[in-house]
């Protein structure tokens, strides 16, 4: 069961944070997958990209014109990484 300010700090937040929802070993594990699939990415290989400080700017044509290339390191610039890993890797099933 949620008490009343976890509730609100999700509905605040739009995600809860909870104390040892897994363990130490268990979150190295992730976060180590997490970091070496961001390695293998190839920005280059994506179409559409959009900065979370300016929602103006989600055209292809940024995208061509950077010719692929990031202004930071490809781990935090990351968005939206967890969108179905539990199917996409069982690590995180």
């Amino acid at each position: 069961m949620l008490n009343e300010q976890q509730i609100d700090n999700c509905q605040r937040d739009s995600f809860l944070m909870t104390k040892d929802f897994v363990s130490y070993e268990v979150h190295d594990a992730l976060l180590t997958r997490a970091c070496d699939m961001a390695a293998e990415l190839d920005p280059a290989t994506y179409h559409t990209f959009f900065f979370t400080t300016d929602q103006e700017r989600t055209s292809d044509e940024h995208l061509l014109d950077s010719e692929g290339e990031l202004h930071r390191d490809k781990a935090v610039s990351l968005n939206k990484v967890g969108h179905a890993l539990h199917d996409l890797n069982l690590l995180f099933d």
